[in-house]
């Protein structure tokens, strides 16, 4: 299976208040997760 979860951290926020998001998945075992950032950020 492929997901693919898209989310926007406002600008300014805090270290002391990180950014979480839940997200839902099938069961079983995830083998590769990438993270990627916009060019330019």
């Amino acid at each position: 299976m492929y997901y693919d979860f898209s989310f926007t951290i406002p600008a300014n926020t805090a270290k002391a208040s990180p950014h979480t998001e839940d997200v839902k998945l099938g069961h079983g075992v995830i083998h590769r997760l990438e993270i990627g950032f916009p060019p330019g950020l």
